[in-house]
């Protein structure tokens, strides 16, 4: 239920940060998405390697019904992941929109060979 609430939230944040700088929201949306699940990917197989090396009787008796601490701090390593990606494209974004202004400031200016 968590990992829905985390979705929901980094769907919402990556369509209106795109929304800002007038890009098509559900692109970044869905990458919003996308980072989550990949990191919570990277994170599970990363934990299952981990446990297959140690101890390899531990993957035949996992329990899928309740939460482990490995659950939790998927969750906040994904939590970073996605906020690192947004402050990332954040930047981008700003860049972009001042890159044009310092062009337009250079147009007219002559060079001397």
């Amino acid at each position: 239920m968590l990992g829905i609430l985390i979705i929901f939230a980094a769907y919402r944040y990556y369509a209106s940060l795109a929304g800002r700088f007038k890009k098509v929201k559900w692109h970044y949306g869905l990458l919003g998405i996308g980072v989550y699940i990949g990191t919570q990917f990277v994170i599970a197989f990363v934990y299952g390697l981990y446990t297959a090396i140690t101890d390899p009787d531990t993957i035949y008796e996992n329990s899928f019904t309740s939460y482990s601490l490995v659950d939790f701090v998927g969750w906040v390593i994904s939590i970073g992941a996605v906020y690192g990606i947004y402050m990332l494209l954040e930047k981008k974004f700003k860049k972009e929109r001042e890159a044009p202004l310092s062009e337009i400031s250079e147009i007219g200016k002559s060079e001397v060979y």
